[in-house]
């Protein structure tokens, strides 16, 4: 896998670490521990080991469960019980804390994510460790200034300007970039917020009932390679897109890489 390659290229020059290893869903909120045994055997390996957040999502196979997780995080029993399974696991992997990436969640459950949070950091910060969390930039109902109270690091993502529920265009063009950024970050202190950028592209096309599909950028440049088509750097979004036919179907795609960085 790419990502193995590059991690195995860069850990000793990486400060933290946040892997895709848990998932919590369903109604009967169902913890799903994915096996990642050539990033585990790479970070054991490291010289300069990162501090290691494991992200915990509300997502499995792309599909996010906002329903799922909004009713685990309205119970108090259910959300000491999720960290009662999630303390241990954290003291095996030799995590410094937990990286919370909560997606698609109702207004309403806001509130109780908070509560969530302050739960686990009064939990966590009797081990030291750092709680953390993703934060959409685009939705005005996260209030981002009382997340970051609660918090330690809040990760703001810039990006999805465009996603498969919309027309094709930029994913995160320059200055939605700025303004998005400015706005989310307003009144936080600066040594809470990270701004995480994308690395990825989407394939828009017409035979997918989803609008089309996310892709790697090396998956990317070989659907160039194999269509003949030339991505194109656009300088006013300051990403790159390029097109091409297959068959009666139109592909579009739009992608975070190298020069949008």
């Amino acid at each position: 896998m790419s990502s193995a390659s590059s991690l195995r290229r860069h850990i000793n020059e990486l400060d933290w670490l946040i892997p895709g290893w848990v998932s919590v869903t369903g109604a009967n909120h169902h913890i799903t521990v994915f096996r990642d045994t050539a990033g585990k055997e790479i970070i054991n390996r490291a010289v300069r080991r990162p501090l290691l957040l494991p992200m915990i999502q509300n997502a499995e196979q792309g599909n996010w469960d906002g329903a799922g997780m909004a009713a685990l995080l309205h119970n108090p029993a259910t959300r000491r019980a999720l960290l009662d399974k999630l303390e241990p696991w954290l003291v095996a992997n030799q995590a410094g804390g937990a990286f919370f990436d909560f997606e698609e969640l109702p207004r309403k459950s806001l509130p109780d994510y908070r509560a969530f949070l302050r739960e686990a950091k009064t939990r966590f910060a009797k081990r030291g460790w750092v709680v953390a969390i993703a934060v959409p930039v685009g939705e005005n109902a996260w209030d981002v200034k009382a997340f970051a109270a609660v918090v330690d690091r809040v990760f703001l993502m810039a990006y999805d300007q465009h996603e498969l529920s919309s027309p094709p265009g930029p994913i995160a063009s320059q200055a939605w970039f700025e303004n998005a950024v400015v706005r989310a970050a307003s009144g936080v202190p600066r040594n809470k917020i990270v701004v995480a950028i994308g690395n990825y592209g989407y394939d828009w096309h017409s035979d997918s009932s989803a609008g089309g599909d996310p892709v790697a950028i090396d998956e990317a440049w070989e659907a160039a390679r194999e269509s003949g088509a030339t991505p194109v750097f656009d300088k006013a979004s300051g990403n790159t897109s390029f097109a091409y036919q297959e068959g009666n179907v139109r592909h579009v795609l739009w992608l975070l890489d190298a020069p949008s960085a």
